[in-house]
């Protein structure tokens, strides 16, 4: 076996630092991450909610259309058309835009009404009631 000289290190002590440097860098960069990024306040948690309600009605109201594929819904914005109702409950009211069986593309207007059940775990409570202009 080769000698080691003074002042060297050996294969065993490398390997025992990086077992030890390699967790603490990677707590570091999480802790400096978690720093920038600090927790949402309740108005920005509920506008969040909101958003998942207003994308979630979209795809719960397009099992109820003749073409899913064709609707436009005319609001991108939860703030103008989805009302929280309280304990995960929202009901957004919105147009959309849709073919019917003959191709003609038909608006109407909408309310449904939808909870959250969990993580991307959404249902409805109530509607979807359509009102045609």
């Amino acid at each position: 076996m080769a000698q080691q000289r003074e002042g060297q290190l050996s294969n065993n002590q490398i390997a025992i630092a990086l077992v030890v440097m390699i967790p603490l860098m990677l707590w570091g960069v999480v802790a400096l991450n978690d720093s920038r990024n600090p927790p949402k306040t309740a108005a920005e948690l509920q506008a969040s909610e909101a958003s998942d309600a207003l994308a979630w009605s979209q795809v719960l109201l397009k099992r109820s259309l003749k073409s899913p594929g064709s609707a436009k819904f005319d609001c991108h914005d939860a703030a103008e058309c989805v009302s929280s109702l309280g304990e995960g409950r929202y009901r957004v009211r919105a147009g959309v835009d849709s073919q019917n069986d003959f191709g003609a593309m038909l608006h109407a207007d909408f309310d449904i009404t939808v909870q959250r059940n969990g993580p991307d775990n959404w249902s409805v409570v109530e509607g979807p009631r359509f009102v045609e202009r």
